[in-house]
């Protein structure tokens, strides 16, 4: 194995898409992973649309490690799994309050065993407070961190953002990050210890930008469809071939150089409600007509093709195929092809680039119990 985290063992005892998410990065990062499935599988497994009899959200979760199936409740397996347990650097676990405890692998019987391990936990909504016990599904994260509030068509009530599993994976980084952390605390003290990263507080922190415009203007105008809350014009715009660009002006100088490539009347770029950025924010709706009215006369290519040669930023709204075939991201393997044990899968590549640090290949997911030959003999030898 190579990479930055070459050496470093983790043991995944997670469920569905935080934990196990988490432990996947860090096998791309080169850390050695172990999961453990429990008998019954996981949720993840059923969830539709099914590759191959397999719920892909599974496959995408439990990337690049090794799995055994253990039932906890078995004298012999529990034994098997607190000699992991022993073994791993890092243990990683998304359940809620209480169910690691119950499994026999709480922190304090994780500690016993091996008191330098850098055990976190990622309880949806904490260890504590009248929301402990309570289901951490990525919706229901999205409705109480107020993350749906400010999606959605302008003047429109708030709606789930569509990429499912966002504000998961949003965690899943965060327990990377603690996990990283807590090696350096532990090389620098010998010292392990427990770490918690909860679903709702990472959802909240994501939004540290919108919560602060908040408070500091008690502005409630959203959702806003596709418009910022900075700039003005930033928003999508229909063109001729009903496809939709983007245009985002930061200054008065881009102001004048959109009017320029627009061609717009002279009244219009003297117009005081476009003055400056915060006029044009309080008049985005009358600004964003008067734009889509000029950028329905040609099509989408030529509109970016055009103001690009003004150095304005813009660009298409692409679906999930246009990705793919976009020249950038084929020519540096943005999108690659992973075989899994259910088939191909298509993945984005390591977002990390290191001079000095080769990481593998991200290697597929592996049955439910695949390895537990190649587990168990690494326990032994211990």
């Amino acid at each position: 194995m190579t990479g930055p985290l070459n050496g470093v063992k983790v043991l995944d005892i997670g469920a569905y898409a935080v934990g196990p998410g988490a432990t996947a990065y860090l096998g791309f990062l080169g850390a050695d992973v172990i999961r453990i499935e429990g008998p019954n599988g996981d949720g993840l497994m059923d969830a539709d649309p099914m590759m191959n009899g397999m719920g892909p959200s599974y496959i995408n979760a439990n990337l690049h490690k090794k799995n055994i199936t253990l039932n906890l409740k078995d004298d012999k397996d529990l034994k098997t799994a607190h000699s992991l347990a022993r073994w791993a650097d890092i243990l990683i676990e998304n359940r809620l309050p209480g169910v690691a405890e119950r499994l026999g692998l709480g922190y304090q019987d994780v500690a016993t065993i091996n008191p330098k391990i850098i055990y976190i936990s990622s309880p949806g909504f904490g260890s504590a407070g009248p929301y402990a016990k309570a289901p951490a599904l990525d919706q229901y994260i999205q409705i109480l961190s107020g993350f749906a509030s400010i999606q959605g068509q302008e003047g429109g009530k708030g709606e789930l953002f569509r990429a499912i599993g966002h504000l998961d994976w949003n965690t899943s980084a965060s327990i990377v990050q603690a996990a990283i952390l807590g090696l350096i605390y532990r090389h620098k003290t010998n010292i392990g210890q427990r770490i918690e990263v909860w679903h709702y507080s990472t959802a909240l922190f994501l939004q540290i930008t919108r919560i602060a415009e908040f408070f500091a203007t008690s502005a409630t105008d959203l959702p806003l469809g596709s418009a910022s809350t900075i700039y003005a014009p930033s928003q999508s715009f229909k063109c001729l071939d009903n496809k939709y660009i983007n245009i985002t002006i930061t200054n008065d100088q881009e102001w004048y150089s959109l009017c320029k490539a627009l061609t717009l009347d002279e009244k219009i770029i003297q117009d005081k409600r476009f003055s400056s950025n915060n006029n044009r924010i309080k008049n985005r709706s009358v600004l964003a007509n008067t734009i889509e009215s000029r950028t329905q006369e040609g099509p989408a290519w030529w509109w970016i093709k055009h103001l690009r040669k003004h150095e304005i930023v813009c660009g298409p709204i692409y679906e999930l195929q246009d990705i793919i075939r976009d020249p950038h991201v084929q020519d540096q393997q943005l999108i690659i092809r992973i075989d899994t044990a259910w088939g191909k899968l298509l993945h984005s590549s390591h977002p990390w680039k290191f001079s000095e640090t080769n990481l593998d290949p991200i290697q597929g997911t592996h049955k439910p119990g695949q390895d537990k030959e190649e587990v168990i003999k690494i326990i032994k030898d211990l």
